[in-house]
């Protein structure tokens, strides 16, 4: 391209100066030689453009982030900026970035037509990208708000069409998330069988990926399930399994809010309404204090439901209206069908038969629109309560013949629950043994019993000398389960113990890096202000604070998201490249495998490596230096590397003072226990491996550091 164009103005030259050829070769070298110039220029310019360009749409894509909950409307304008800087750079991946985050924002605004409007807009451009993780996390957004807004049979079938795209990626844990996805849906939508096969998939698959966390959170839905088919004392095992987990492991609002609510609706279900009351008003202090109103609104109604069984019904009304105006704000169909059904009960009882009516009719669109099966069960009982207290015959005939027909319908998926709960127990082995064989042999004596009743007296007979059969063979069963109970219980209690001595020592080599890591970081900062103007030291002190918030807030957690690690991480960078005697570029590259949101790190577990790298290998370089962070994932393991064109660690040791030696010293040898630490939580092993490169005239050109982690999903 260049020639051709160096060609044409040569043979321009040529023809208009032909008497003058010696002179048109001096001008076309000088032409030459100032487009070289020029392009060079050019490429330079365009790099730092590509450089700030990155910077501007990171900038915009955490801010919108931020803003999404504290202030979701400045939330979508700044998003708008981003979509559409992304639509001028012609970047699909930041505009589908900034319609994403306009969704969200809506949503947190309970616009849900807006929000789906945006999320459609963002899945559109994914598909046309080709890329298959874009498209699954863009049908996810969609499934949560179908959820959200009480579209299960909607959001069954986008989890289902992302399930497929995460089993084409062969992505595991995706695959168990989406499953997990799967059950809640349709337990919302009352499908027990197909609840239980989609958790008992998604347990399954964790219990390979030995991910603890998914399965505590998905032993707290199957908690439900089994509250729901009557099973309660199977309920509070299981959920107090997981509150002790999470008492030892890092918990968020959501899982200690789900625990105290279903535990609550256990304990009501069992008639012990006093605790029932005390774990529900628990709820609902951490749905203040999180100021989720849609869980304000589910922990108002769970506590009318207590004063509705205990009589005091004008209190459950209150409660009950209550948690009806968040989730009309909120446009949530399941939950205002299940308040509003419980509101016609209080009402019946009070006298209020109109407004008994009313929302009982009410209910049962609801159920037309969205299969609210039990609600509507219940909805048809007020109506024929109601119309018979009016002496409406007829109406009350019909609809009790509509109760009694859909309590059939529900009273059966409950009897396929029992009978699948046997297979499920056995299968998955949720826990323990004993609980699902005298469960089953619960289940063979309620069909056999059944079938006594059209059957002669001999085949009865039969039948009850094969339960008593079956009966002889389930107890020496649980005589054995309960030997291997007291020994699993007894190793548990062993390996918690060393859990709680390995998450102590933890703490304190984290307790040592940070000040290690702080004092770095200040010094970066004391000569920027020695040196520089006081309006370029404040913005520099402004990203000092924000790097310290992050170190502070990551500190206190075992493991971190990669995306928040390296936030810091480049704010490190940045800082020291402030008191840096030469400019140096760094680039972090993350590969297709991880999940930067999703997948998580021990915090600063890179930062010594890229201290070492600033100061030790390039330091001593005369030119400028490079500095470029790797990170990749297969399958339960992280790899990162860390390369430098500096001097090499040999050079470097023969120059640097021997106390800044023994500062890098400390910070590795902190490291190094920090992954054997890391490490006995995985029964896996870290490796690392610090390998001196090499020119082809065998001198140093620089150090790689190699770090491989195992790391939880």
């Amino acid at each position: 391209m260049l020639n051709q164009e160096y060609w044409k103005i040569a043979t321009c030259r040529h023809q208009r100066l032909k008497s003058y050829r010696s002179i048109a070769n001096v001008v076309l070298v000088f032409l030459i030689l100032l487009f070289t110039l020029l392009n060079s220029t050019s490429l330079y310019g365009q790099h730092n453009a590509s450089q700030q360009d990155s910077l501007k749409a990171k900038h915009l894509k955490d801010t919108s982030f931020e803003l999404i909950r504290t202030n979701p409307d400045s939330a979508i304008v700044v998003a708008r900026k981003l979509a559409d800087y992304g639509e001028l750079k012609n970047n699909l991946k930041w505009e589908v970035d900034g319609l994403r985050r306009i969704g969200m924002a809506y949503e947190a605004k309970a616009k849900f037509d807006s929000a789906l409007v945006y999320y459609n807009r963002s899945l559109k451009l994914r598909e046309s990208s080709g890329d298959i993780k874009l498209q699954a996390v863009g049908i996810g957004d969609l499934a949560i708000l179908a959820i959200t807004t009480g579209r299960y049979q909607e959001s069954i079938e986008l989890y289902k069409r992302q399930l497929s795209l995460w089993k084409e990626l062969g992505d595991s844990t995706r695959i168990s998330k989406a499953y997990n996805n799967v059950g809640v849906a349709y337990f919302y939508l009352g499908d027990v069988r197909n609840t239980i096969d989609a958790y008992s998939a998604s347990m399954k698959i964790d219990a390979q990926l030995g991910n603890t966390n998914r399965l505590q959170r998905t032993k707290v839905n199957v908690a439900q399930l089994y509250n729901r088919i009557g099973n309660h004392q199977k309920a509070i095992e299981l959920l107090s399994e997981a509150e002790d987990y999470f008492k030892e492991n890092d918990s968020d609002f959501v899982n200690d809010y789900t625990i105290r609510s279903t535990q609550g609706a256990v304990y009501s279900d069992m008639e012990e309404f006093i605790k029932a009351m005390e774990k529900y008003q628990l709820a609902f202090a951490i749905a203040e204090e999180s100021k989720n109103p849609l869980h304000k609104a589910r922990a108002f109604m769970n506590i009318g439901l207590v004063h509705k069984r205990t009589g005091e019904f004008q209190e459950a009304i209150e409660k009950f209206e209550k948690a009806l105006s968040y989730h009309k704000e909120f446009n949530d169909p399941q939950g205002i069908a299940i308040t509003l059904a419980n509101l016609g009960k209080a009402y019946l009882e009070t006298g209020k038969i109109r407004e008994a009516i009313a929302v009982s009719k009410r209910v049962i669109g609801y159920h037309d629109e969205y299969g609210n099966l039990v609600e509507a069960v219940e909805a048809y009982d007020v109506l024929a309560q109601c119309y018979k207290q009016l002496g409406d015959a007829p109406k009350a005939y019909s609809a009790l013949e509509k109760h009694l027909r859909l309590r059939d319908s529900l009273d059966g998926d409950e009897k396929v629950a029992l009978l699948l709960d046997k297979e499920y127990e056995f299968k998955y082995e949720l826990k323990a043994k004993s609980d699902s064989l005298q469960l089953a042999y619960e289940n063979e004596f309620q069909l056999n019993d059944q079938k006594k009743q059209h059957k002669r007296q001999t085949e009865r007979l039969l039948i009850g000398g094969v339960v008593s059969l079956i009966f002889l063979i389930v107890l020496g069963l649980l005589v054995r389960a309960r030997q291997k109970r007291k020994l699993l219980k007894a190793e548990f209690k062993a390996k918690t113990h060393e859990l709680n001595s390995v998450k102590s020592e933890m703490k304190a080599l984290r307790s040592q890096m940070n000040p290690h890591f702080i004092f770095n970081a200040l010094q970066s900062i004391q000569n920027f202000l020695l040196d520089h103007k006081s309006e370029e030291a404040n913005e520099h002190l402004l990203k000092f604070s924000k790097l310290m918030r992050n170190v502070l807030e990551n500190s206190r957690h075992d493991e971190v998201l990669i995306e928040e690690d390296l936030d810091a991480l480049e704010l490190y960078i940045e800082l020291e490249k402030l008191r840096f005697p030469r400019p140096f570029n760094h680039t972090i590259t993350i590969d297709n495998s991880v999940i930067p949101d999703e997948d998580m790190i021990p915090p600063l577990i890179l930062q010594p490596f890229v201290e070492n790298a600033i100061w030790h290998g390039l330091k001593l370089k005369k030119d400028n230096g490079a500095i470029d962070i790797s990170i990749s994932k297969n399958g339960n393991f992280l790899h990162c590397i860390v390369e430098d064109n500096g001097v090499g660690r040999q050079k470097a040791a023969s120059k640097v003072k021997t106390d800044t030696l023994k500062k890098a010293s400390l910070g590795l040898q902190i490291t190094k226990e920090r992954l054997s630490l890391h490490d006995s939580r995985f029964n896996l092993s870290s490796s690392l491996k610090v390998i001196d490169l090499k020119d082809d005239n065998e001198q140093p050109r620089g150090t790689r550091v190699e770090l491989t982690i195992p790391i939880s999903t």
